[in-house]
């Protein structure tokens, strides 16, 4: 092969790493330029034109083209990945087996940064997909045994995306062409809970920005992980705020606020935050949690109790849903039905205030008040200062 092959691709990828350098940091700008170039580019009959493989000037057109798709994958918010599928499938320039490898690690991206919804399972569920699936059950990536061509370069990032949803880094230990390979192990850390892997990536994260010289939604959504793993919710707050701000379309940002928002006991604000993905995100357990958390902190008992109902005898299911499934059939006087609720989120709290309250409301339905007496004492006892259980105390004796 001519010597002046080899020099070209050395010159074409220089080229194309200095320009991804040098362009504009605006990750708004960098975003639409990901569906604009796919617009633009392929209009132009230049650019769908045959050539030789070995000419220079197709060698260019191939690195730009996936250089412009890369760049998409790299910005990583839902409407970039998108754009770069788009481009894939209307591109002529890039070869069919580059396209597939390329197509494959935006799906790796994607599950992982924006997982399908994943229903609520019970535990005798999850452990019978374990069983079956093995890492499956457990969100891993796999490759599709599609893919046939594979350059050296493409398999580093595959491997990178299979160890990386995982929960593993996968480093690149020596220089690569692809700006990617210096990204792709931040992904790590959205599928672990180990203080050094989630270092390690946040590093990843870190290191990329100051490189490459602009933000993206990946190292954005890594810095709000990293924050929450280390006991800052009100960093991770500002973090996906401003992600927001520059990614509209980032709805783990959105959940990320209004779970820190309700735990923060801002409930209005958690439901404000978390109400627009009900739609597209109503199936997911992640989702579920705290939207029926909101709902029933802000008084809409009708609308919380379906998520409720879903979470019981799941995975999910926090001692927290059983209070409040209770505290809704009590409000609806079905005495009867409260109690298994009461007594299993009392095997568990047995002293805390909400339990108390409601198991002295559910004595009083009895036809021995004296039960009703003896529950309305202990939680005077356990909180003496507390307005309403005086009062619940006072109604009880009089």
């Amino acid at each position: 092969m001519p010597i002046f092959f080899y020099t070209s691709i050395l010159i074409s990828v220089a080229w194309r790493r200095k320009a991804f350098l040098e362009s504009n940091r605006d990750p708004i700008r960098i975003s639409m330029l990901c569906l604009a170039f796919l617009a633009a580019a392929l209009a132009r009959p230049g650019a769908q034109t045959s050539l030789p493989k070995v000419h220079p000037e197709y060698l260019s057109k191939l690195v730009n083209n996936r250089a412009e798709i890369e760049r998409c994958i790299m910005v990583a918010s839902p409407d970039a990945l998108r754009g770069a599928l788009a481009g894939l499938e209307q591109s002529k320039v890039i070869p069919e087996p580059e396209k597939l490898v390329l197509a494959e690690i935006v799906r790796g991206v994607s599950s992982i940064l924006y997982p399908q919804p994943l229903p609520p399972k019970s535990a005798s569920e999850r452990i019978s997909d374990a069983a079956k699936k093995g890492a499956d059950a457990s969100g891993a990536f796999y490759i599709s045994p599609a893919l046939n061509t594979v350059s050296k370069t493409d398999s580093l990032l595959l491997t990178q995306l299979v160890e990386a949803s995982q929960g593993r880094i996968f480093p690149a230990l020596e220089p690569s062409s692809s700006f990617l390979a210096e990204l792709l192990p931040v992904l790590a850390i959205f599928r672990t809970k180990d203080s050094q892997v989630a270092l390690a990536a946040f590093n990843y994260a870190e290191r990329f920005s100051a490189t490459a010289g602009h933000e993206s939604a990946m190292t954005g959504l890594a810095r709000a992980r990293y924050a929450l793993l280390s006991g800052d919710p009100a960093k991770a707050a500002s973090v996906y705020s401003s992600l927001l701000d520059a990614y509209p379309d980032l709805w783990p940002a959105k959940l990320g606020l209004g779970s820190i928002a309700l735990e923060n006991g801002r409930a209005a604000e958690a439901l404000a935050h978390l109400s627009p993905l009900e739609e597209t995100r109503k199936a997911d357990a992640a989702f579920m949690l705290p939207f029926a958390l909101a709902l029933y902190q802000n008084g809409r008992f009708a609308e919380a109790e379906p998520y409720v109902l879903a979470l019981l005898d799941t995975e999910q299911a926090v001692p927290e849903l059983f209070i409040i499934e209770a505290h809704l059939l009590l409000d609806r006087n079905e005495y009867a039905k409260a109690l298994p609720f009461l007594d299993a989120y009392g095997r568990k709290k047995p002293q805390e205030r909400m339990y108390l309250y409601l198991k002295t409301i559910h004595a009083s339905s009895l036809p021995r008040k004296e039960e009703a007496l003896r529950w309305a004492r202990k939680a005077f006892q356990a909180f003496p200062s507390d307005p309403e259980i005086m009062v619940l105390l006072a109604g009880v004796l009089y």
